[in-house]
């Protein structure tokens, strides 16, 4: 068993039909992906629109691993992840597959079966409860800096008026 790197897909046809044909045959579950569509030149939005068009189809699930779309057009402004090149990637996928020593195996192991269960969860169903975890770890993180400007207000008032708090 490897460790997940990048998938590199080549699209072929930038049409609806040449997409599904071609990802069809791809685990996106299972890997992050890269669609590099920069050969498409002057109908990457056309294709770009498609992709989301197959990505919303067929409710893609992208958790754990990501979709990023290799693409140098500038116009786009809808869902897809896009990257202008591979370098700009996120770096912790970029290696030489190796087999596992048994303890990288046993905590892969733990993680495959974390990302099916994740997997076998419906999409709708997660969204609401990620999105209402995310609002708390927010409001928990405006809470920590609200504290930290009323404890650095407190040192700039002790400083003026002399008094030392330990």
């Amino acid at each position: 068993m490897n460790l997940p790197n990048y998938q590199t897909v080549l699209l072929d046809q930038g049409d609806l039909k040449g997409i599904e044909a071609q990802l069809n045959k791809v685990k996106i579950e299972q890997r992050p992906l890269v669609i590099n569509i920069l050969h498409f030149r002057e109908k990457q939005i056309e294709v770009l629109e498609n992709l989301e068009v197959y990505f919303r189809k067929r409710q893609v699930n992208t958790l754990p691993y990501s979709v990023w779309i290799i693409s140098n057009c500038t116009e786009y402004l809808g869902a897809l992840q896009l990257k202008t090149k591979v370098s700009d990637l996120p770096h912790y996928y970029h290696f030489k597959s190796r087999p596992l020593n048994s303890k990288e195996n046993s905590l892969y192991n733990k993680v495959d079966l974390k990302q099916k269960n994740i997997a076998s969860i419906k999409t709708k169903e997660y969204e609401e409860i990620i999105d209402q975890y995310a609002k708390y770890q927010k409001q928990i993180l405006l809470d920590y800096e609200e504290l930290l400007f009323y404890k650095k207000t407190i040192q700039r008032i002790d400083i003026y008026y002399g008094k030392k708090r330990s």
